[in-house]
């Protein structure tokens, strides 16, 4: 019953709700600014009119410099590299689990 989301996310793992707050995200997120080499982690939260739920799995991932050409397989379940200079995107999915 989730109306909206609130995403936590912090530059490397143990994310609480003590970590930075993006308060109204919708999927898909995209995080600009990220530094290449350096792990995200982030949880996500469902809200309604009683408040926000519990916080999801942690789910992490680190941008790096793709190799020319350079394109996991999306049955592999990899995370995609992202080239220097490309916004992150996280994908909420309804049952509250993120990919990153």
């Amino acid at each position: 019953d989730a109306t909206g989301y609130a995403l936590y996310w912090a530059a490397g793992a143990g994310v609480t709700t003590a970590s930075t707050r993006v308060a109204g995200a919708t999927s898909p997120y995209t995080h600009t600014g990220l530094t290449n080499g350096q792990p995200y982690c982030y949880r996500v939260r469902g809200v309604n009119g009683v408040g926000e739920g519990p916080l999801s799995n942690e789910a992490c991932a680190t941008p790096q410099v793709a190799a020319p050409g350079a394109q996991p397989s999306p049955q592999s379940g990899a995370r995609r590299i992202l080239a220097a200079g490309e916004d992150h995107t996280l994908a909420i999915q309804s049952n509250g689990t993120i990919w990153a």
